[in-house]
């Protein structure tokens, strides 16, 4: 799991927020939040904008290496995309 997933999901049990209802927040199914949280999959930017925005914490894409963790994987996936 990366840094920023870590401090969201330490964020969701200081507000006693589920994973189901994370996920009913900002659209997406419960599993795929878990996979998230796991680390199994990387949510996009946009999702980890929307997490922040229902938790009331702000995520700083420029606060340093460990940041690398979450961006890296999603802009990989996001120039395959483009190059297809």
């Amino acid at each position: 799991m990366t840094e920023t997933m870590v401090q969201l999901k330490k964020r969701m049990e200081e507000i006693g927020m589920s994973q189901k209802q994370l996920a009913d927040e900002i659209n997406v199914s419960y599993v795929t939040v878990s996979r998230w949280m796991n680390g199994t999959r990387h949510p996009t930017i946009e999702n980890v904008e929307k997490m922040a925005d229902v938790l009331g914490v702000t995520i700083d894409i420029n606060a340093g290496e460990k940041e690398k963790e979450v961006i890296c994987p999603i802009i990989d996936r996001l120039m395959k995309n483009m190059l297809k």
